[in-house]
């Protein structure tokens, strides 16, 4: 039986056999009595006598993507008929698995909110009252799953606040009396894969990609080729490419979700803060690696907290400045150039240049007779621990900030850039890979090992006489680009490798990250390839400067280069460094 028949059968034997069992404990008097054969799952009764624990396993599974959707129609319902009505049915599903599998307070309570959603609007007051019955089921949810969290409150307060409260054999009498037959809905053809096997597959189809190209590179190839050969051969090229945008497309999902947090997180901070602000979101449909979502999150939900703490103005400030009393955040998501653009703006009251500087100064990170300049105020918002907070609070203020959401933006080889106007708002602008198992790169060669180096973070690559090399009295090493002077080693002093032929090396290729340019020398270039990325083990994830492995065409490793790794190490090298 396929998953888009389940819903169909378990509210059929819910209505037309709920005689088949007695009625349950009430939630939750008898928590945890039940548990399958491996401890892991749990029910608050007892499951009816002609059910099995892997059913019941197995409906558990499938709730985090219907919760999911849940919460989007929530924050959807007030603007979009649609979204109402789909929530209207998530919600009678919901409540007949319940039913099906004996959970009564998950049934009642969604029968409780199914007949508080049978109109035609959806208030402020009810989006706050909804959010929270989707966080009481979820946290439910893992608790049946068997998930280290706390045993459920009780849900009798959501139940006074929706002001609607029936027994549940009330709830049967009246489907049995309204002629209920089941759920109907479309049947979507999805089908619920295992994050693991994706990952399987993708290093399968990563290594069908190498062992392709080493087969189509292989010298003994030379003396055979033929029209016969090179047409198949070309027909394998093209279908290992096919599969590999076929795998890589597996790992996109939308940004919906992530989008959907922050709106919530907007409407709570409002309502706490006393500030309310109006979220808007552009391009929730735009996918990337569904491995960059998880690590996304925390960055884009500190930004909204920080809008909202330290941007956005109260009210009667707002008043007082023209604005209008009702605060706007806007994010927006789109593709550009091979990334995913993300930005996130409000209209609040900018970054203060003038306390920027007054702390960076009493930390020393400004000069007494230095301005403050743009790229000076980016660099000094990014470092660790800074904050112009006065005090600490759950909000902002806490010292631990932009320098973490940068670092974790640029640990998924992306960039982060601030944009700021006095009482007019403040923007960042996010630039991230949209997939991260598979990358374009320049290979290179340094003594006998070979390297890549994204080709995203490569400005260019130029011969340097050894007579325009000048080193600095703080022991910075200078090399000319494009009528200035920038920062330039030779790889293998940057990763501590005595190999190459070092200073005399005279080709050097010029990184940038973060606004930050470095040359690097290297003894030779090997050309553009596309690279699947191989992770590093945990013993060399500390490593500066190597973001991953790569198995090249001849079977041999060759390391993924950091190019933020690299600057940061190029510049450790002078002593006293400041802004």
């Amino acid at each position: 039986m396929g998953p888009e028949h389940k819903g169909l059968l378990y509210e059929w034997i819910r209505i037309s056999g709920s005689d088949l069992y007695e009625k349950p404990s009430p939630f939750p008097r008898t928590l945890g009595v039940d548990m399958n054969e491996n401890g892991t799952t749990r029910h608050p009764d007892k499951l009816p006598y002609h059910l099995d624990m892997d059913l019941y396993a197995e409906f558990l599974s499938m709730q985090p993507p219907v919760l999911a959707s849940m919460e989007e129609y929530i924050l959807r319902a007030g603007q979009e008929a649609i979204a109402l009505t789909e929530l209207r049915r998530t919600f009678h599903t919901l409540k007949g698995e319940a039913g099906f599998f004996r959970l009564e307070a998950v049934e009642n309570l969604c029968h409780v909110a199914e007949d508080t959603l049978d109109t035609d609007t959806f208030s402020e007051d009810m989006t706050s009252v909804f959010l929270d019955i989707q966080s009481w089921l979820k946290k439910a949810f893992d608790w049946y799953s068997g998930k280290k969290v706390p045993v459920p409150e009780d849900p009798a307060p959501l139940h006074a606040r929706l002001g609607l409260e029936k027994p549940i054999s009330e709830i049967r009498e009246n489907n049995a009396a309204s002629g209920v037959t089941g759920v109907h809905r479309q049947v979507r053809e999805n089908v619920l894969v295992e994050a693991e096997r994706l990952d399987r597959l993708m290093d399968t189809i990563g290594e069908l990609v190498i062992v392709e190209t080493m087969v189509r590179q292989a010298p003994e190839l030379a003396s055979i080729s033929g029209g016969s050969l090179n047409n198949h051969l070309a027909q394998l090229t093209k279908l290992t490419r096919e599969l590999q945008n076929l795998g890589l497309n597996l790992r996109m999902v939308p940004i919906r979700p992530l989008f959907m947090k922050m709106q919530r997180m907007v409407q709570e901070l409002g309502k706490s803060l006393g500030k309310p602000v109006l979220f808007q979101s552009t391009g929730d449909e735009t996918e990337l690696d569904r491995s960059l979502v998880e690590h996304l999150r925390d960055p884009l939900l500190h930004l909204v907290r920080n809008a909202m703490g330290h941007g956005i103005e109260e009210p009667e400030i707002r008043k007082a400045k023209n604005k209008p009393e009702q605060g706007l955040l806007r994010i927006e998501a789109r593709h550009g150039g091979g990334d995913i653009h993300i930005i996130i703006e409000d209209d609040g009251q900018g970054l203060n240049a003038d306390a920027i500087a007054k702390k960076a100064r009493e930390k020393g990170l400004l000069a007494a007779d230095v301005p403050l300049t743009p790229e000076m105020l980016e660099k000094i918002i990014f470092h660790p621990g800074f904050t112009t907070a006065a005090s600490l609070t759950e909000i902002s203020g806490r010292g631990v900030g932009l320098d973490v959401v940068r670092e974790q933006i640029l640990s998924l080889s992306g960039s982060i850039h601030v944009d700021s106007t006095r009482d007019a708002g403040t923007r960042f602008h996010l630039r991230i890979p949209m997939t991260v198992a598979i990358i374009d790169g320049i290979v290179c060669r340094c003594g006998r090992r070979r390297y890549v180096i994204p080709t995203l973070s490569v400005l260019g690559s130029l011969e340097v006489r050894p007579e325009d090399i000048c080193s600095l009295p703080t022991g910075m090493t200078m090399a000319p680009f494009q009528d200035r002077l920038i920062p330039a080693f030779p790889l293998e002093i940057l990763l501590q490798r005595p190999e190459g032929r070092g200073q005399s090396a005279s080709l050097m290729m010029v990184l940038e990250s973060e606004n930050q340019r470095s040359g690097i020398f290297v003894d030779e270039i090997l050309g553009k390839q596309q690279i699947v990325v191989k992770p590093l083990g945990e013993s060399f994830k500390e490593i500066q400067g190597i973001a991953g492995a790569a198995i090249m065409p001849d079977g041999e490793v060759g390391l993924i280069l950091d190019p933020q790794g690299l600057i940061r190490a190029s510049l450790s090298q002078v002593k006293g460094q400041a802004f």
